[in-house]
C-alpha cells in the first residue's frame, strides 16, 4: 500500500503544472517541457534578460528558459549543448530536475525522429545519441524512480532497441500507476498478467483516481483466482472502495468476508441495518479487544439516541466495569449520557474524575458546564480552558467576550495576491539580526522572481530554503502568503509558536476579491467562507479529495451542478475544470453553504451539513431537543463531521475576532 502512495504523490506532483500556469501559481512543482506555451517561455526569457540590475540573482533562470526555448524549437544540438551547460553551472538549482527531464525528451524525440531517417548535427551516430539517453534516464530514475513520463520513455526505448523482457518490467510498472499511460497500456498487459500484489496495488491507484469502476472490475476478478494468502486483502480493499462512496451495505459484506468484523459492523450501522450490526456485535463482544469495545459503546450509543438512556447507561458501565480496553471512552459516555438526561450531579462526578485523569480540555468544559446547571461557580473552571482551544472559543462565545471584536489582520507590507511589488529591503515585520550575504541575496532573488510574475518558481525557491539564523522561519512564512502559497503558509507559521503573534499568517484573506463579492451577493460573512475554505483544502485551488470533492470549497460535482442552476450567477458547469476555477468554486459553495444557513437557521448545523449532507442533519436535530449548540456538536455521530465542525467553528471565530465582522451569523 506505502508503494501505491509513493506513485500516487509522484505522478500527482509531475502533473500538478500543466500550461502557463506554472509561472504565475502559486503551486510549485517541476516544469516538464511541454508545460509551457512557446509564447509565455519567449516573453519570460526577455523580460529577465532585459532587467540589468536582477539579471545576476537569476543567471541560473535566463539559461533555464534560454534552454527550454532552444529545445522547444526541437534544435537538438542546441538544446543539448544548453542542457549540459546548465547542469554543469548549476548542479544544486531548484531547476536542475526540470532541465534533467527536458534532456531526457529531448533525446527520446531525436531517437525517434532517428527511426524515421531524420539527421541530427551535432551527433555523428544514433549510437551516440542512444547512450546518451540511457545514461541520463539511469541517471535520472535513480532519484526519481517513479517519473511516469520518464518511465514510459525508458520502456518504449528498451522495446524498440530489442530488450523485450527489460521494456515489459518497466511499462507494468507505468501501468500499476493507474495514471496517464493507463489506458495507453491496458492492452499490454490483462489482469491475469499480473501479480495478486501488483494488481492491488493498481486497484488502489485506480480508486485515488476515482475510476472506481474499473477498480472495482479488477478486484472483484481476483477473487476468482482463490488464492488463500490475498483473499482478505482484496475483500478488504473491495471494502475499502466501496465504503470511500458511501455504498455501506456492500461494504459491509465484503470486510465481513475479509474478517474484519468492526468495519463491517460500523459499515451495517452507518446504512441503518442495526438487525445485522446487533449480530456482529454479539460475536465479537466475548473478546474483549479494543475493537469490540467500541463496537459495544457503539451499540449504546444507538440506544440513547432512541432515547433509552438506562439501556444505554447499562452497556456503557458494563464495558468501563468488565474489563474492556477503552475505559476512558466509556467513562466519557457515561458522563455524557448522564448529562444529556439532566442528571447534572453524578455527570460532573464523572467529568471531574476524567479531566482528573486525563487531562482533555473537552472533560473541563463540560465539567464546568455541569456545575453551571448545578447552579455551582464554574467561571474559576471555565478561566482555565486556553482561549486558542476549540473548548476556550466556546467558553469565550458563551460569555460574549471577544467574538466579533475589531482588530487589525497582520498581513505582509504588500498584498501580492493582487499583484503589488514586495516593498522595501524583503525582510518580515518583526525580524531582527544580520542575515548573511548569500542569504540576503537568496531573499532578492525570490522578490525579483515574483516582480516578474513567476510566483511558482519562487514558491519552489522557498520550499527548498532551509532557515539559518534568527527570524528567517518567520521570514519564510511571510514570503509564503505573499505569493498565495497559503497552505504552506499556514504549515510553515503553525511551527513557530508565539501564542497570537502570526495568526495573520495562520488566518489568511485568500482570494479577497472573489469572497467580498461572493459575500455582498449572498448576503453571507466572508469570514465564515474563508473558514470554510481553509479547513476543505487549505486554499488549494486544485485539491481533490478521494470522495471526488473538487477545488477551494470542496465542492461535488452533483453539488456544484445543483448550485448552478439555483445561484443564477451564469455559471455552466461542463467538467472538473469548471468547478476547480476558483471564482466558481467559492460562488458556487458560498451560495451552497448560505442556503443551508437559511434551512438550519444555526451556524454549527449548516458546517455539520456541508460535511455530511443536509438529509443526515436533519436527522441528528429531529432525534434529540439539544439545549445549546455547543451540545449539539459535541453529540454529532460522525466523528469526522464532529471534528471539522469544531475546526471551522474554531477558524470561524479567529477570523472574526482578527477582522472587523460585517455580520452576525446566528451561532
Amino acid at each position: 500500500m506505502m508503494l501505491a502512495r509513493a506513485l500516487f504523490c509522484c505522478i500527482f506532483l509531475f502533473l500538478s503544472l500543466s500550461s502557463s500556469d506554472a509561472l504565475s501559481s502559486g503551486v510549485g512543482g517541476p516544469v516538464g517541457l511541454y508545460s509551457l506555451k512557446t509564447s509565455d517561455i519567449g516573453e519570460t526569457l526577455r523580460k529577465l534578460s532585459a532587467d540589468e540590475t536582477g539579471s545576476f540573482l537569476i543567471a541560473d533562470y535566463i539559461l533555464y528558459f534560454r534552454t527550454l526555448l532552444s529545445c522547444r524549437e526541437n534544435d537538438l544540438h542546441a538544446c543539448l549543448s544548453g542542457t549540459d551547460e546548465f547542469i554543469g553551472k548549476f548542479p544544486h538549482s531548484i531547476l536542475t530536475r526540470d532541465v534533467r527531464l527536458w534532456k531526457i525528451e529531448s533525446l527520446y524525440r531525436g531517437y525517434k525522429e532517428g527511426i524515421r531517417g531524420v539527421a541530427h548535427a551535432g551527433y555523428p551516430s544514433d549510437d551516440d545519441l542512444k547512450m546518451n539517453f540511457l545514461s541520463s534516464v539511469e541517471k535520472y530514475l535513480k532519484s526519481r524512480p517513479f517519473n511516469s513520463r520518464v518511465m514510459y520513455m525508458y520502456g518504449d526505448f528498451l522495446r524498440g532497441t530489442g530488450r523485450a523482457g527489460e521494456a515489459r518490467r518497466v511499462m507494468r510498472k507505468v501501468f500499476l500507476q493507474g495514471g496517464d499511460y493507463y489506458e495507453t497500456l491496458k492492452g499490454d498487459f490483462s489482469t491475469d498478467s499480473l501479480t495478486i500484489k501488483g494488481a492491488l496495488i493498481l486497484g488502489e491507484n485506480l480508486t485515488r483516481r476515482m475510476k472506481y469502476k474499473e477498480a472495482e472490475q479488477l478486484l472483484t476478478g481476483l477473487l476468482d483466482r482463490k488464492n488463500p494468502l490475498y483473499v482478505r486483502s482484496i475483500y478488504d480493499s473491495i471494502g475499502d472502495l466501496l465504503y470511500s462512496q458511501k455504498d455501506y451495505r456492500r461494504a459491509a459484506r465484503y470486510f465481513l468476508k475479509g474478517r474484519d468484523f468492526y468495519r463491517g459492523a460500523v459499515s451495517f450501522f452507518r446504512s441503518d441495518d442495526f438487525s445485522r450490526f446487533d449480530k456482529v456485535v454479539a460475536a465479537v463482544s466475548l473478546k474483549k479487544t479494543e475493537e469490540s469495545c467500541r463496537l459495544l459503546i457503539l451499540k449504546g450509543l444507538r440506544e440513547r439516541r432512541k432515547g433509552d438512556f438506562e439501556g444505554a447507561l447499562r452497556i456503557f458501565r458494563g464495558v468501563y466495569r468488565n474489563g474492556y480496553p477503552c475505559r476512558e471512552f466509556a467513562l466519557w459516555n457515561i458522563a455524557w449520557a448522564e448529562y444529556l438526561s439532566g442528571n447534572f450531579l453524578s455527570a460532573s462526578y464523572n467529568f471531574r474524575d476524567l479531566y482528573g485523569g486525563y487531562g482533555d480540555a473537552r472533560y473541563l468544559y463540560w465539567y464546568a458546564r455541569s456545575l453551571e446547571d448545578l447552579g455551582g461557580d464554574a467561571e474559576r473552571f471555565f478561566n482555565r480552558l486556553a482561549g486558542d482551544s476549540f473548548y476556550g472559543v466556546l467558553r469565550d462565545i458563551r460569555s460574549g467576550g471577544g467574538a466579533v471584536k475589531e482588530a487589525a489582520f497582520h498581513i505582509p507590507a504588500a498584498d501580492l495576491t493582487k499583484g503589488d511589488s514586495v516593498a522595501g529591503d524583503g525582510l518580515a515585520p518583526g525580524v531582527s539580526g544580520k542575515v548573511s550575504e548569500e542569504r540576503e541575496r537568496f531573499f532578492r532573488k525570490v522578490d525579483f522572481l515574483v516582480n516578474s510574475g513567476l510566483r511558482g518558481f519562487a514558491l519552489r525557491e522557498l520550499l527548498s530554503y532551509e532557515p539559518r539564523g534568527t527570524g528567517e522561519d518567520e521570514r519564510i512564512c511571510e514570503y509564503q502568503s505573499r505569493i498565495g502559497a497559503y497552505g504552506e503558509s499556514i504549515k510553515c507559521a503553525s511551527g513557530l509558536g508565539g501564542k497570537g503573534r502570526y495568526d495573520g499568517l495562520l488566518y489568511p484573506l485568500a482570494y479577497r476579491d472573489i469572497v467580498e463579492d461572493v459575500s455582498r451577493r449572498y448576503d453571507i460573512d466572508p469570514y465564515l467562507v474563508y473558514s470554510i475554505m481553509r479547513e476543505e483544502s487549505r486554499f488549494n485551488e486544485d485539491a481533490l479529495s478521494g470522495a471526488g470533492a473538487i477545488g477551494l470549497m470542496q465542492l461535488i460535482p452533483y453539488t456544484a451542478k445543483t448550485m448552478a442552476g439555483r445561484s443564477g450567477a451564469g455559471i455552466n458547469i461542463g467538467s472538473y475544470m469548471d468547478i476547480k476555477i476558483p471564482s466558481n468554486n467559492i460562488t458556487l459553495g458560498s451560495y451552497y453553504l448560505k442556503s443551508l444557513l437559511d434551512e438550519f437557521d444555526s451556524l454549527p448545523a449548516a458546517i455539520a451539513a456541508y460535511n455530511a449532507g443536509e438529509d443526515i442533519v436533519r436527522k441528528w436535530i429531529k432525534a434529540y431537543r439539544y439545549r445549546g449548540m455547543d451540545e449539539f456538536i459535541e453529540d454529532i455521530p460522525y466523528s469526522e463531521t464532529r471534528n471539522y465542525v469544531k475546526r471551522v467553528r474554531r477558524s470561524y471565530y479567529k477570523y472574526r475576532l482578527l477582522g472587523s465582522a460585517k455580520r452576525k451569523q446566528p451561532f
